[in-house]
Order: structure tokens, then C-alpha cells, then sequence
């Protein structure tokens, strides 16, 4: 992602940004979150729902040969590019992990939000989702099947998050 170009009328204007699996995909994650502070009003809200590096996502995108990750840069830098931005497809799924595991640095870098929301979930439910660019096998679930797994995740999630947990969900609130 180069810019977020909503134009100068938008300025403290907008509720809520929604960030639904993609901010992994910008090569600046800390740049996008800063730009988006000059558009979102004070009390604004930004939804996040990303994919969490655990164990169990590293290994399934390991074998299908999907989408890359690296602990190794610092998230938070907004001078410098992750990865180049010149392909959309480019990713680094430990954004989430490295932006919201350790809340104090967050607050030292972005003193602008409160973190409302900080959740992990999904387990079998994520992996049966069968993805956006892959074509995989999943089985259609009723509402009660679908809600028995949630809680399986949930329990397994609770006791071992670096092992199972696949989503994080997020909220933040412009406080300044």
C-alpha cells in the first residue's frame, strides 16, 4: 500500500475503518495505521481482523506455499518497507502478532489508540473456511456444528494461543 488518498474534506470525519484480513498485505503496516489517524475522528474506531503467525498457521502455509511471514523487521517502523510494494499478494502474516502482543509497545508507538479488543480465535473453523486464493477441500457446516467447533477452538486456543490460535481480532479507538 502507497497512501490511503481520501482527500482533506474526510479529515477527523470518518467512524470506523474496517481492516478485514489485509493489512498484512501493506508493505508499511505502522505508516497505513498513522495515516488512517488523520482521517478517523476522535472516538473512531478501527476494526482489524488478521491472521495470527502461530505455530499451526506458519506450518499450513509452509506446506501449501501460501503466504510468507517474518519476525524478523520491525513492524513499527514507518520509514521503511516490510517488502516491496509492487504486488498486492505480498504479505507478512506476523503483522498482527508483532503490532498487538505486546500492548506497552504499542502505546509507545502509536499513543493515539486505545486497544478496546485484542482476541485470538479460530482454529478448525479458520482452516475449514477454504480460503480466499486457494482451492481447498471444506465441509458446509449448520449453525450448531459450526458453534460445537467454535467452542473446541476456544478452549484449545486458551491453552495453547502459539500453537492454534489463526485470527486476531482488534479493535483500536482514536483517543487524541
Amino acid at each position: 500500500m502507497k497512501t490511503i488518498k481520501l482527500g482533506k474534506k474526510y479529515f477527523n470525519k470518518i467512524d470506523v475503518f474496517i481492516i478485514n484480513h489485509s493489512l498484512h498485505h501493506s508493505s508499511n503496516p505502522a505508516k497505513t495505521l498513522r495515516e488512517i489517524l488523520k482521517y478517523l475522528k476522535k472516538g473512531g474506531l478501527i476494526l482489524l481482523n488478521e491472521p495470527e503467525a502461530s505455530l499451526s498457521l506458519r506450518l499450513i502455509q509452509w506446506i501449501l506455499d501460501d503466504e510468507g511471514w517474518s519476525f524478523n523487521v520491525n513492524v513499527f517502523n514507518y520509514k521503511k518497507n516490510l517488502f516491496e510494494d509492487s504486488n498486492p499478494w505480498f504479505s507478512n502474516t506476523a503483522v498482527a502478532n508483532m503490532l498487538f502482543s505486546n500492548t506497552k509497545t504499542f502505546y509507545k508507538n502509536f499513543p493515539e489508540y486505545k486497544i478496546i479488543k485484542n482476541n485470538l480465535s479460530e482454529f478448525i473453523v479458520f482452516l475449514n473456511s477454504s480460503g480466499v486464493n486457494q482451492n481447498t477441500f471444506y465441509i458446509q457446516l449448520n449453525n450448531l456444528l459450526n458453534n460445537i467447533l467454535n467452542f473446541f477452538d476456544e478452549i484449545i486456543i486458551y491453552f495453547f494461543p502459539k500453537i492454534f490460535a489463526l485470527n486476531r481480532s482488534v479493535v483500536l479507538k482514536k483517543i487524541i
